[in-house]
């Protein structure tokens, strides 16, 4: 039994942590608060707000506030990128491709645009292009582009214009084309494909002073909409172009935006009507983008996690309740986005980077709900909360191309997407959580030299989820040969993807053989663990983001390098910082103590030699 003095210390170590507990949760609920902010300032621009800066008449005009016309705006149809989307989601897209981000914080952004929303960006391409073109908008972020074709390397946004005259920027992508056309295999350089993105944002905006045409018209006979802009129209849609011409003026004068932009969707409805399956999936998908609900599973992920810590230190019921909520709340919102967005695309939410990883998240907190009821002494949960709430914020963090875009044809199977994609997937988080329960078997055992409980190894849990992961990963991929012989008429080729999966493969087989054969102990595990998923992350992502060649092309984009980049390093710094402690105290480590009653007994035999642990 413990003593008085033991326990008195106990409670008063639970007491400090439990007023400590409020401290945490007030940093959480700030970094939370971060993440929402700026989104939240750009819903609440005034509307009508002219760009800063902006002297012309029409910045002068008062805000148009008859109704919100930014919602009813946004929510019109328009066909674009092989399917039909509300106008917020092509303003958001936009958005991104001009300025990279799609909403920026208020004095953070580009000139005109910060601290409003997309659709009022949208807006101004419509009503005033001549303005925009002359409008820091574009973002150039490669320093040694900038030098290369002259442009000034303290600016991070240019205008339209600007770029349009870069000669040097249009010469280094002329020279990119030529060079694809002759070798199919050839890979641009990061400053030819940013340069190549400069270039096309500065056409796009173009585009909107030669009256750019917008597919806002359903048609009955055709699945094609029809196309309309201020200035012209196709045959038959010229009161169509004279209520878009109409909202241009209202939105320049700020006179009735609200009652412009009904009589636009009156007209378009005149001619035909969105089917209900697509005006559902319009209002679900507006919902879905300004609803967030990654941002609030990140955050109740969060929370859960706290609470969680506060269960294990202060034994409190209250904790575990609150805990249980949270982690309800945070599956919920997971699923309901998941829900979504399965319902909008009509398939599998696993065809791009950014969808792969949100449902390695889903299958993270999935399998650590799993392994702690059948563990409830492990820590499967709490690392899956961490691993989910990683894939979140890193989803929404790192500039991923494309969230809603259409698929090509290869990928438009659910049956293949469903029992490849989501399995090689489900393999990833599996690893993912090995991961975490080996960081912190690394932080534990070997940085805060703080043994864990026997009857709850970490390196045990670790040690079954590179198992489960292993399965799921050679099933995934053998699954991927037999959809490649069905699409490509061959079962293997060497593909980058297909190898770089076998060498994953090939690698955790290596390493459950060498824990099963007692090669390697708990910190060489816990040590490989972190090592495989490094190499995870590069089949899933640096095949894709960093060598971008082999069949598997519709899976390539870029964004996020440097964030993916920098954990790498940081990785790296830390296994070295675990073997520096792990070496220094084992060279520091005295020798066992002996008692007097069993001093006898540890005197080696005459004649023989001692040995060494």
């Amino acid at each position: 039994m413990r003593s008085a003095r033991q326990r008195v210390d106990s409670d008063s170590m639970t007491a400090r942590a439990a007023r400590c507990l409020p401290t945490f949760a007030g940093v959480l609920l700030l970094a939370c608060a971060a993440l929402l902010t700026p989104a939240a300032r750009a819903q609440d621009a005034p509307v009508g707000q002219a760009p800063s800066g902006d002297t012309s008449p029409s910045a002068e005009a008062a805000p148009a506030t008859a109704g919100d016309w930014q919602r009813a705006f946004g929510m019109m149809p328009i066909q674009d990128g092989g399917r039909v989307m509300p106008l917020d989601t092509f303003a958001r897209r936009l958005a991104v491709d001009l300025t990279g981000r799609a909403a920026w914080r208020e004095g953070k952004g580009p000139e005109g645009f910060s601290g409003r929303p997309a659709i009022e960006l949208l807006a101004d391409l419509i009503a005033r292009p001549q303005e925009v073109f002359r409008s820091p908008l574009i973002a150039v972020n490669h320093e040694g582009l900038k030098q290369q074709v002259g442009l000034d390397v303290g600016r991070k946004f240019f205008t339209p214009q600007e770029i349009m005259r870069a000669e040097k920027l249009h010469e280094l992508v002329a020279g990119m084309q030529e060079r694809r056309a002759a070798d199919s295999g050839y890979k641009p350089s990061l400053a030819e494909r940013k340069a190549g993105e400069a270039q096309t944002a500065a056409m796009t905006v173009a585009m909107f002073q030669r009256d750019r045409q917008f597919a806002l018209i359903p048609r009955t006979d055709s699945p094609i909409y029809a196309t309309v802009g201020t200035a012209t129209a196709e045959p038959g849609y010229e009161d169509v172009q004279a209520a878009l011409w109409d909202f241009r003026v209202a939105y320049l004068t700020g006179n009735d935006v609200g009652g412009a932009v009904e009589r636009l969707k009156a007209t378009i409805a005149g001619h035909a009507q969105t089917t209900p399956a697509v005006a559902s999936n319009i209002r679900l998908e507006y919902f879905y983008t300004h609803h967030r609900p990654w941002i609030w599973a990140a955050v109740a992920n969060g929370l859960a996690i706290l609470c969680l810590i506060g269960l294990a230190i202060t034994r409190l019921k209250l904790f575990a309740v609150l805990a249980g909520v949270a982690i309800v709340a945070a599956l919920g919102e997971q699923l309901l986005g998941l829900g979504l967005r399965i319902t909008i695309l009509d398939r599998a939410p696993v065809s791009n980077t950014y969808e792969a990883v949100l449902w390695m998240g889903i299958v993270s907190t999935l399998f650590g709900l799993v392994g702690q009821a059948i563990n409830r002494k492990g820590l499967y949960l709490a690392a899956g909360l961490t691993a989910s709430m990683l894939c979140i914020i890193f989803s929404q963090l790192v500039p991923l191309t494309d969230q809603t875009n259409s698929i090509p044809a290869v990928l438009r199977s659910n049956y293949w997407l469903i029992i490849h994609v989501m399995t090689i997937v489900a393999s990833y988080g599996a690893f993912l959580l090995a991961a975490v329960l080996g960081h912190a078997f690394l932080v534990r055992d070997v940085l805060l030299r703080r043994p864990v409980d026997p009857d709850a190894r970490l390196i045990v849990q670790t040690y079954r989820l590179m198992q489960l992961g292993l399965v799921l990963l050679t099933v995934g991929t053998i699954l991927g040969g037999v959809w490649a012989a069905e699409s490509w008429g061959r079962f293997w080729g060497w593909d980058p993807k297909e190898t770089w999966a076998l060498i994953s493969i090939v690698l955790y087989f290596l390493m459950l053989h060498a824990r099963y054969s007692g090669w390697i102990r708990d910190f060489g595990l816990a040590v490989l663990s972190v090592i495989g998923f490094i190499s995870i992350v590069w089949t899933f992502y640096g095949v894709n983001y960093v060598m971008a060649t082999g069949l598997h092309s519709y899976g390539f984009g870029s964004g996020g390098e440097k964030w993916v980049g920098i954990w790498a390093l940081i990785e790296i710094a830390f296994l070295g910082l675990c073997f520096t402690r792990r070496k220094a105290s084992r060279v520091r480590k005295p020798a066992p103590r002996v008692s007097e009653n069993n001093a006898a007994e540890a005197v080696p035999p005459k004649g023989s030699s001692p040995t060494t642990a």
